[in-house]
């Protein structure tokens, strides 16, 4: 097939040897380059995220002073201070 093409990328001409091809070899190399980089960087965010759910968000003493910063008992029983309270008991099964 001799019918000269545009790259959809660089706007080069090239002569495609298939009618669905639409990018030069360079643009085409280094599209699929780019998608393995995509890939990767997903397959890496992905690690990152598994491991960051599963760590301590708050350390042990730290969550031990804030519920009883928190607690109701010093805040006249406020729904505030009843919410934040029950919000850091539940922290504390993450653990």
């Amino acid at each position: 097939m001799n019918n000269r093409s545009a790259c959809q990328l660089c706007g080069e001409d090239f002569y495609p040897d298939q009618t669905w091809k639409t990018l030069c070899i360079p643009c085409y190399k280094l599209s699929k380059q780019r998608q393995e980089d995509v890939v990767s960087e997903l397959t890496r965010l992905r690690t990152e995220n598994e491991e960051l759910r599963h760590r301590i968000a708050i350390p042990q003493d730290m969550l031990k002073t804030l519920i009883l910063l928190a607690h109701p008992d010093r805040h006249g029983n406020s729904a505030a201070s009843n919410k934040a309270t029950a919000w850091l008991l539940s922290q504390r099964g993450r653990q």
